[in-house]
């Protein structure tokens, strides 16, 4: 997650100075991590999870959408059926965003087992390993409360880097 950080913190290298012991240092740098946390809630986020595999005991496809982390959509091959539509969601245009998710990610699993196999051919992953193989993208974009935004995406085969985009 990009944080952002007050004006406050970073003054507090004086304080840091003061704080000799080791029980000060550690209550000095949980009250940093607390006040990362708190100052870093007013950025929107939404994120993407892609992971297509075979040769192990997962799901051939997996996909997560998380708005500010909190799970969006979950979607794997070994679902019988399509994931519900969350409740705090049901209302018309909710349920048809949920709609369109669905089909989407439809269109994403197909687009993975094809990037699967042609990373597999195109990178020759044959020999002893060749049966388990695992493609994994993975995106996110922030927008900030003064209308910044980043965005990123990032895929890999066999926890090789392949593609890295930033906005």
């Amino acid at each position: 997650m990009l944080l952002k950080f007050s004006p406050g913190i970073m003054n507090c290298g004086i304080i840091s100075n003061c704080l000799n012991t080791g029980k000060a240092k550690i209550i000095y740098t949980l009250a940093i991590f607390l006040h990362l946390q708190q100052s870093c809630c007013d950025v929107d986020s939404i994120t993407w999870n892609f992971l297509g595999s075979e040769g192990l005991s997962l799901p051939k496809y997996t996909e997560r959408i998380l708005v500010n982390d909190v799970t969006l959509f979950y979607y794997d091959s070994s679902m019988k059926s399509t994931a519900p539509c969350p409740e705090w969601l049901d209302t018309t245009a909710g349920l048809q965003h949920c709609k369109e998710t669905r089909s989407l990610s439809d269109h994403n699993r197909e687009n993975m087992a094809l990037a699967l196999q042609n990373a597999i051919s195109q990178f020759n992953l044959t020999g002893t390993i060749s049966d388990i193989n695992v493609y994994q993208g993975y995106s996110r974009c922030d927008l900030y409360p003064n209308g910044t935004v980043k965005a990123f995406f990032n895929s890999c085969i066999q926890w090789e880097g392949l593609l890295k985009f930033r906005y």
